[in-house]
Parts: structure tokens; C-alpha cells; sequence
């Protein structure tokens, strides 16, 4: 339905849940069923929040509102956050595209009243778990823990490629430079060839129109590689909440 509003074919939408849901990241997050549960609301609430602004309304300002609620209250702040960041995006490439900008109040009030709303139905999950987070140790994490699963960029290619450093029979000294000492926090980034292909032939049939989104991959491959560039430091010097 999200790749259907995008612009998408229907076999082409088709093809795109295919791969999100077949996914390695995607399938990696069964063993934390929360994250799982957030990432799988991710496309219901960026189609929410892109019909409450593009549409208006308060029926589609409360269906967004409800489709965040309930990503919430799955449990998983990490995929909340993302969901936001990644349809604020959306939010000014569709405002970039928009002839008469001169009433962007008008046009963001269904999506903070559906984020109002998010936050009244969720508050018995999130306003409990904002007092215990702020008195325990994980508010106030060092950045070394915080980057401990940073993405080396030698890992970058199992996005595409069907194997894992891990699994591979390497000395200790590689093992350390690469997953620095630690199992991997997903099992699995694996999307394939056939994908990478797909992404390119989008952009090359209309490069202009996919800028934001490829402005969403670049941002997300750089915080994924935490400390191995200072994207990630600048990232949470700007917006604090993202630590």
C-alpha cells in the first residue's frame, strides 16, 4: 500500500514487500520480538503520516495517530524513532514538490494532531518507561557503549553478498577488526543482488523524484556505521534524544 501511494506498479509494490518482509534485517529481529513488532508497523505508519499530510483531516490525522500508537506500544522506542526520522524525510520531499508553500502550518496540523493523539493512547507505556529510563544507567550511556555495535565498513558488502564474516574461519586478530570481539547484533543484512539492482533502475528512471530516499539510505548506512565516522557523534550532538 506505501509503494502504491509512491507511485509504484502493482507488481512492483508487490515485489517490494516481498523483499522487505523476506529481508535479513527484517527476519533477524524474531529473537526480539518488540523491534520485530516495531519494524513491521514502520510502512503502515509512514502511509499514515504521508495521507494525514498530503490529505488533511482529522479522519486521517486519527488513522495516523492510531497507527503510531500501536507501533508504541509494540515496545520498541529504537523503531519508533526510526519511523520518524525516515517519514520526516518524506514530509519535505513531498513539501519540496508542493507549488503554494506558503501555508506549512496548514499542512503539518493533522500530523501533530495524530502525534498528539499517538501520545495520549500510548502514554500508559511511554510515560512509565521515560521515569524508569531517566533514573537507570542507560540515560546517561558513555559513547563507547553506545557504538559498540557499530557496522564495520568490511561488512558493508553482506547487504548484497550471501555470506557472513562471522561464519567464515578467521584469526582472533580479524575476528576483532572486524565484529570487534562480538557476535553480530543482527544475524543477518542480507537484501541480495536482484535488490541492489531493482534500487538502480529506480534511480536511473528518475533520479530527481528518488533523491530523498537515497538522501534516507546514505543517512542510515552512516549512523549504522556508529564510530567508524563522525556522522554518527555530529548526528546525536544535534538531536540529544537520539542517544
Amino acid at each position: 500500500a506505501l509503494c502504491l501511494r509512491q507511485g509504484a506498479s502493482q507488481s512492483g509494490a508487490l515485489t517490494a514487500a516481498a523483499v522487505w518482509m523476506a529481508s535479513g534485517p527484517f527476519l533477524s529481529l524474531a529473537s526480539t520480538w518488540h523491534h520485530m513488532a516495531g519494524a513491521a508497523w514502520i510502512p503502515w505508519v509512514v502511509l499514515a503520516g504521508q495521507a494525514a499530510f498530503e490529505g488533511g483531516g482529522a479522519r486521517r490525522a486519527a488513522l495516523f495517530g492510531i497507527a503510531l500508537a500501536l507501533q508504541i506500544l509494540a515496545g520498541s522506542a529504537d523503531m519508533v524513532a526510526m519511523t520518524l526520522v525516515v517519514l520526516a524525510v518524506l514530509v519535505l520531499a513531498s513539501f519540496e514538490r508542493r507549488s503554494n508553500r506558503h501555508r506549512p502550518i496548514g499542512w503539518l496540523l493533522p500530523l501533530a494532531g495524530g502525534l498528539g493523539l499517538a501520545l495520549a493512547l500510548s502514554a500508559v507505556l511511554w510515560l512509565p518507561t521515560l521515569e524508569m529510563a531517566r533514573a537507570s544507567a542507560r540515560w546517561g550511556l558513555a559513547e563507547g557503549d553506545r557504538t559498540v555495535w557499530s557496522l564495520h565498513p568490511l561488512m558493508l558488502p553482506e547487504i548484497v553478498l550471501p555470506f557472513s564474516w562471522n561464519r567464515l574461519p578467521l584469526t582472533r586478530g580479524w575476528l576483532m577488526r572486524v565484529l570487534e570481539g562480538r557476535e553480530p547484533w543482527l544475524h543477518s543484512f542480507y537484501c541480495g543482488i536482484p535488490v541492489l539492482a531493482l534500487v538502480a533502475a529506480a534511480i536511473a528512471v528518475a533520479p530527481r523524484r528518488r533523491a530523498w530516499e537515497m538522501a534516507i539510505l546514505a543517512g542510515a548506512i552512516l549512523v549504522a556505521l556508529g564510530h567508524f565516522t563522525p556522522f554518527y557523534r555530529v548526528l546525536v550532538f544535534l538531536v540529544p534524544p537520539l542517544r
